[in-house]
């Protein structure tokens, strides 16, 4: 997201619970969830604060089996999304059951090789991924 703001391709995206995509990626981050907007922690999401971020890239939390999941006034996103021109952009994968559908206004290829990569490096068991990561010391992870 940081090259694609120094690059102007992205202005403003909207992810829950950004965190440090925010932080990292330098741009105008609409955390839908409320921690980052005092406008959507006491309004909700609505089309007027969607509107006034005007994100290029929204990022929708779901699983395989549900799509989309119904919480975090995602599907106020949704239909913003589809009714402002983004259209779905690929599907990240953090682990089997937890999957993040990306939409944008414009294709971005580093993105679409990100999800596509997510996919076939995330998609292993919680038992294989605890098995995995117990043998590593936690000072591995701890690196920007």
């Amino acid at each position: 997201m940081n090259e694609l703001g120094q690059e102007g391709a992205v202005k403003a995206f909207a992810f829950a619970d950004a965190g440090m995509a925010a932080f990292h990626s330098r741009l105008i981050a609409l955390d839908h969830i409320g921690l980052g907007s005092s406008l959507v922690t006491h309004n909700g999401v609505t089309p007027e604060i969607i509107s006034q971020y005007n994100p290029d890239i929204i990022v929708l939390h779901g699983n395989p089996e549900q799509g989309i999941r119904s919480d975090y006034d995602q599907q106020v996103l949704l239909d913003w999304a589809l009714k402002n021109g983004l259209g779905k952009l690929c599907i990240m994968q953090w682990r089997p059951t937890y999957i993040l559908h990306i939409f944008s206004r414009v294709s971005h290829s580093n993105i679409e090789e990100l999800c596509e990569k997510t996919v076939q490096v995330n998609n292993v068991s919680n038992e294989n991924f605890t098995l995995n990561s117990m043998q590593v010391p936690p000072w591995r992870w701890w690196t920007e």
